[in-house]
Formats: C-alpha cells, structure tokens, sequence
C-alpha cells in the first residue's frame, strides 16, 4: 500500500461523494476502528460544512482513575 498526500480539492472530492468513514481510535494501547456517517456541504457562498454522526462507545472517553 502506498500512502501519498491530497490535494485540498481532492480531499473535497472524497468529502462530497463518501457517505462512510472509519475512525480509529486506541484506548489502553487497543485499537479499534468505528463508522462515522459524513454529510459534507459547500453552498455556492458561504463556508463549506463537515457533519459527522457516529454511536455513543468509548471514543473520547476518560476514565477517572
């Protein structure tokens, strides 16, 4: 596998067509992976808009201990 940098308009691009993401994350050196449903918008003026959706779990959460 090749890993290679994106243009900025490639990267919106992807963002208009895909309607599925992965986001990995690591929690006490575990990884896991979860899908992120996107919705990404650019109105012909105005700032383009990034929405994410995803279940509740163990992304971002710290335990107090």
């Amino acid at each position: 596998m090749v890993i290679r940098e994106i243009s900025m308009e490639q990267c919106f691009q992807v963002l208009t067509r895909a309607r599925l993401a992965r986001l990995a994350c690591a929690q006490e050196n575990r990884p896991y992976v979860v899908p992120v449903t996107l919705a990404y918008h650019k109105p012909p003026s105005g700032e383009a808009c990034l929405y994410g959706f995803t279940t509740p779990g163990q992304k971002g959460r710290v335990d107090a201990g």
